[in-house]
């Protein structure tokens, strides 16, 4: 008897069994392993079946996270690019409101001035300015 269940027990060692998913040899042409995972995920009898419920509900959920990393990557990346653009003009209008005072103070100055108010025909007041008094019962309202 022994020998039987011996002969049996190698028997079923040899016998080719149908294989699984799982148990499929690795292919050296990863496209096909590819086709064959995609065909494995989003196939029919993956969704059909009752047991991969929990894991498409996870998959659902990791891509709606991947969805949101990469909307949110995006507008982060639009922000940055706004600010510098901002910043670029905030150094634009520094510099011309620099250049523009630098420019008012020179043509405010007293001898600037008199050469402009020459040419108009003026001239400059040698006597000094004096103060005007008046009382409050002068003014009449």
């Amino acid at each position: 008897m022994s020998k039987n269940k011996l002969r049996k027990h190698t028997r079923e060692l040899h016998e080719e069994k149908p294989r699984t998913y799982t148990q499929t040899k690795k292919s050296k042409n990863r496209f096909t392993l590819h086709k064959r995972l995609s065909n494995f995920l989003f196939g029919a009898g993956f969704l059909e079946d009752a047991r991969n419920a929990p894991v498409f509900r996870y998959l659902m959920f990791l891509s709606l996270l991947f969805m949101a990393y990469i909307f949110y990557g995006y507008r982060s990346e639009k922000q940055i690019r706004k600010a510098n653009k901002l910043q670029k003009e905030i150094q634009e209008l520094r510099a011309e409101y620099i250049f523009t005072t630098g420019e008012l103070m020179f043509l405010k100055k007293q001898s600037r001035l008199s050469e402009n108010v020459k040419k108009l025909g003026l001239k400059s007041s040698t006597t000094p300015p004096y103060i005007i008094k008046t009382n409050k019962e002068n003014l009449e309202p």
